[in-house]
């Protein structure tokens, strides 16, 4: 009997130890035996969880007391499942997700089987890929406005060239010295100045550098 009992002990080492995912079991929130991939994602050995309250996974009180609305959860579903931030040894903080799961369904006191998901990688990915979303969704809506602005030059363009020619043909009645002739000046000058704009967005929505040189 003692010869098949730690048998079932080393296949369950074993088996515990195989698990990419970190697992511990808790008798009143003390770690009475952990796997060696818990040690891994928490840097910690098996000698410095074993004997401490799982509280040291956490910095600070409030940030423990979360823990017992999953104890709460189990004890109304039987089985706890919440994504969960915690702190590696080395002050690294974790996204992991936390079960919990009674070794008696019929009495917690028994002890508790935990496991420790490290999705931690798997967050950043999430984030780096919502911000490459939020960069993609950013140039399209500049390379819209891009297209909307050409569209608006040229057509802007062609009301300008014709207020330029009519004005230019008018100036050529009117005599240099007279005040009909300054005004049309002025308004010529104000339509080239327009186009001159114009030409700038359409530089912006053709994606060119604008660089102005003097000449």
């Amino acid at each position: 009997a003692e010869g098949a009992l730690k048998k079932n002990e080393a296949m369950l080492k074993s088996l515990l130890d195989a698990t990419p995912i970190g697992v511990s079991l808790l008798v009143d929130r003390v770690h009475v035996k952990v796997n060696n991939s818990l040690c891994r994602i928490l840097g910690y050995s098996e000698q410095e969880l074993l004997g401490q309250s799982i509280k040291i996974f956490y910095s600070s009180d409030e940030d423990y007391k979360k823990i017992d609305a999953l104890y709460e959860q189990m004890e109304r579903e039987g089985i706890a499942i919440k994504e969960s931030l915690i702190i590696r040894k080395d002050g690294v903080p974790l996204d992991t997700i936390i079960c919990l799961s009674p070794f008696d369904s019929n009495d917690n006191s028994a002890g508790v089987a935990l496991t420790i998901l490290d999705i931690t990688g798997q967050k950043k990915v999430e984030a780096e890929r919502a911000h490459l979303e939020e960069m993609l969704l950013h140039s399209q809506k500049i390379e819209s406005l891009g297209r909307l602005a050409g569209g608006i030059a040229h057509d802007f363009n062609n009301l300008l060239t014709a207020i330029m020619g009519n004005t230019e043909m008018a100036m050529r009645q009117l005599d240099p010295s007279g005040k009909p002739y300054s005004r049309l000046t002025v308004i010529k000058n104000a339509a080239e100045g327009a186009a001159n704009l114009t030409k700038q967005l359409l530089a912006f929505s053709r994606k060119q550098i604008i660089e102005p040189k003097i000449i």
